[in-house]
């Protein structure tokens, strides 16, 4: 984890350490996957208000930007865990064509 330091590169629960000392493993996870709650809460309230956006432009941005968070978020640190698996994934969900 030093080594990570001295490059600056932190995880987002090294992050919440440095700001609550007292803090387990377990709290900074909970913390983490509440902004990630209330994040998608947003989303989701961007999605159904009324204005002049298209449903179809919005269901595919939301979809996009849903699923990207989730699957980066909501297991591990997907930021700066960085593999095959989370590579492959968000390829599928923004880049890869859909056959219809």
């Amino acid at each position: 984890m030093k080594a990570k330091k001295d490059q600056g590169d932190l995880s987002c629960i090294e992050c919440y350490f440095k700001d609550h000392l007292e803090s387990t493993v377990e709290d900074a996870l909970n913390h983490v996957n509440g902004l990630l709650d209330n994040c998608l809460l947003e989303i989701n309230w961007e999605f159904f208000k009324n204005d002049s956006v298209p449903l179809s432009c919005k269901k595919c941005t939301f979809n996009a930007l849903e699923r990207g968070t989730q699957l980066m978020y909501k297991y591990e640190d997907g930021f700066s865990i960085s593999n095959k698996e989370n590579k492959d994934q968000l390829c599928k969900i923004l880049i890869d064509h859909v056959l219809i």
